[in-house]
């Protein structure tokens, strides 16, 4: 999983789909204590999960 800056209040975090390996991205709150789990859903193979929203 990769994190691109955006705003002070905001970030994009990207990672691969675990079952196809679609890349998935979205901008996600910027937290201030530990960095938070991320919703993830895959439109092409139609799974979801959660994994950590990166450092």
């Amino acid at each position: 999983m990769t994190i691109s800056e955006t705003t002070p209040d905001q970030r994009v975090v990207e990672t691969d789909c675990w079952s196809c390996g679609a890349r998935l991205s979205k901008t996600v709150p910027r937290r201030r204590r530990g960095p938070g789990h991320v919703l993830w859903a895959c439109d092409d193979c139609e799974v979801t999960w959660t994994a950590p929203a990166g450092g």
